[in-house]
């Protein structure tokens, strides 16, 4: 071998990076094992996530706009006789009321994976918990917050517009606002979790309701041939 007169073979040896092994190869190492279980996982997080998310859902802004949606709509329908006159008055009602709980609980779902993303990266990359933990307890802990809501219009709208005054009918009706609930509240998080972009998800989020609006079967019972499976989308 012939010596380097310039030194350059030395510092290359000198100053040589040693190879840093890929995070794939060592996911199973010890160095990324969680020291709590899932369940506690879960427990912590859920935790967590009521605290944060309460504050923002069960605010006095919603309390007051659920309060002035029930007010007007027991003034509009109230007390409606039952009469086939009215019947018509009575589907628009539990329409209404359907699409609203289609609409409203997606608009305060919708921020909740774009606002946690930061939070998110930076404990995922730390190992702090499972990915699937997370996203549990995000719903265990908000299905109690997304729900009083429906409850607490449906007390109000039910026995002031006049409704079938029995048990059964009552539940079945809270039931189904609850449900409507639930729907919209994924629709949210689906949306929300895909642009991560609150302005853009709220956009997309409007047009996806509005088009399952149309096509809930009240404005428009006969589509276009060619249009009629599209009303299989719709959670109305």
């Amino acid at each position: 071998m012939q010596p380097d007169s310039s030194g350059k073979l030395i510092i290359k040896k000198c100053f040589k990076r040693p190879k840093i092994p890929d995070d794939s190869r060592i996911i199973g190492s010890s160095k990324h094992k969680r020291e709590a279980t899932f369940l506690q996982q879960l427990m912590i997080l859920t935790e967590r996530s009521f605290k944060q998310r309460s504050k923002v859902i069960l605010s006095r802004l919603n309390f007051i706009q659920i309060l002035c949606m029930a007010i007007l709509t027991s003034l509009i329908w109230f007390q409606l006789p039952y009469t086939e006159d009215n019947l018509t008055n009575r589907c628009g009602l539990i329409f209404f009321t359907t699409s609203l709980w289609a609409f409203f609980p997606s608009l305060n779902t919708i921020s909740a994976f774009p606002l946690d993303f930061n939070v998110l990266e930076k404990e995922r990359q730390s190992h702090s918990y499972q990915l699937l933990a997370y996203f549990i307890s995000k719903q265990i802990a908000e299905l109690p917050l997304i729900i009083i809501f429906p409850i607490y219009y449906i007390l109000i709208v039910y026995w002031a517009t006049g409704l079938v005054p029995s048990a059964s009918s009552f539940f079945a009706y809270m039931a189904t606002s609850i449900l409507a609930t639930l729907t919209s509240q994924s629709f949210g998080y689906l949306i929300g979790a895909t642009f991560m972009d609150i302005q853009t998800a709220t956009v997309v989020n409007t047009v996806i309701m509005l088009g399952s609006l149309v096509l809930g079967g009240f404005y428009a019972q006969n589509l276009p041939f060619g249009l009629t499976w599209l009303k299989y989308f719709s959670d109305q």
